[in-house]
């Protein structure tokens, strides 16, 4: 059976640390180019800028928040950007960028996760040869 990433999915997530009433973030799919395109542009002399493609996950991928300290608006908090060799997409806006500046590298890394398919559900994407 063939595998896609449902283009729809949004992953409820909190911080480990975080006090009740726990924050939660709603984190989604990034589309297979947009997600590609931030790979290529993170990685400098074969090295990952962690920094930098966590930010760019995060600002991608979160869709939205509860209980945080800023409520979330989505036309105040999500913008439409143009990436270039991409095309438009929906992602969050500077201001929210900088409210969740501190928790970006965790939110980075856990939307790295829900975006890539385990190695177990790797082995349904390969396709028979002919």
């Amino acid at each position: 059976m063939l595998l896609t990433p449902d283009a729809t999915q949004v992953e409820e997530f909190s911080l480990p640390n975080d006090t009740e009433p726990k924050t939660i973030f709603f984190l989604g799919s990034i589309d297979t180019i947009l997600l590609a395109h931030i790979s290529d542009e993170t990685l400098v002399d074969d090295k990952i800028n962690i920094h930098t493609r966590c930010a760019k996950l995060a600002q991608a991928g979160i869709k939205g928040w509860k209980n945080f300290v800023v409520e979330f608006n989505e036309k105040k908090h999500i913008v439409e950007m143009i990436v270039p060799d991409v095309g438009l997409r929906k992602v969050l806006s500077a201001e929210a960028m900088e409210l969740i500046k501190p928790y970006t590298i965790a939110l980075g890394n856990e939307i790295f996760k829900i975006n890539y398919l385990p190695p177990d559900k790797l082995k349904n994407l390969n396709t028979p040869s002919m």
